[in-house]
C-alpha cells in the first residue's frame, strides 16, 4: 500500500467497517441476551455513520484517477445501501429487537457476499 492510501478516507472507512462488523459479531457471542446485543449494535452503527460522514466531508481523493478503481472505494460505495438498511431496520418500531437482529444478521451475510471478506484486502498487508 502506498503512503497516500494509508490516509485515504476510503481506507479509513473500510477499517471502520471491519471494526463495526467484528464488534457486531462479538456482541452476539458475549452478550447475555438479545436486548444487550441490540443496544450495542445501535450504538455501534450510529458511531460508524458519524465517523463515515466525517471522513466523507473531507473529499481529498476525488481527483486522483487511481482512486476510481480502488477496492476500498468500491467497498464503501457498495456497502452504503447495507448501512442505510440497518438504520431503517433500527428505526422501524414494528419489529421486535430479536427480529431486527435476525434481519441485520441476514444483511451481514449479503454484505459479505457482495463486498467480500476483509481477510483478502490489501488493507492488512504491509
Amino acid at each position: 500500500m502506498n503512503k497516500k492510501c494509508e490516509k485515504c478516507k476510503y481506507t479509513l472507512i473500510t477499517c471502520e467497517q471491519l471494526c463495526f462488523w467484528l464488534g457486531f459479531i462479538e456482541a452476539g457471542q458475549i452478550s447475555p441476551d438479545y436486548k444487550e446485543e441490540y443496544r450495542s449494535l445501535v450504538g455501534a452503527v450510529k458511531l460508524y455513520m458519524n465517523i463515515k460522514n466525517k471522513y466523507m466531508k473531507h473529499n481529498l481523493d476525488d481527483c486522483n484517477e487511481k482512486c476510481f478503481s480502488c477496492d476500498n472505494r468500491l467497498r464503501v460505495e457498495k456497502s452504503e445501501k447495507y448501512f442505510e438498511k440497518i438504520l431503517e431496520i433500527i428505526k422501524n418500531n414494528f419489529y421486535s429487537r430479536e427480529k431486527k437482529l435476525a434481519k441485520i444478521y441476514r444483511l451481514h451475510e449479503k454484505y459479505i457476499e457482495e463486498c467480500g471478506s476483509f481477510s483478502d484486502k490489501e488493507l492488512f498487508k504491509k
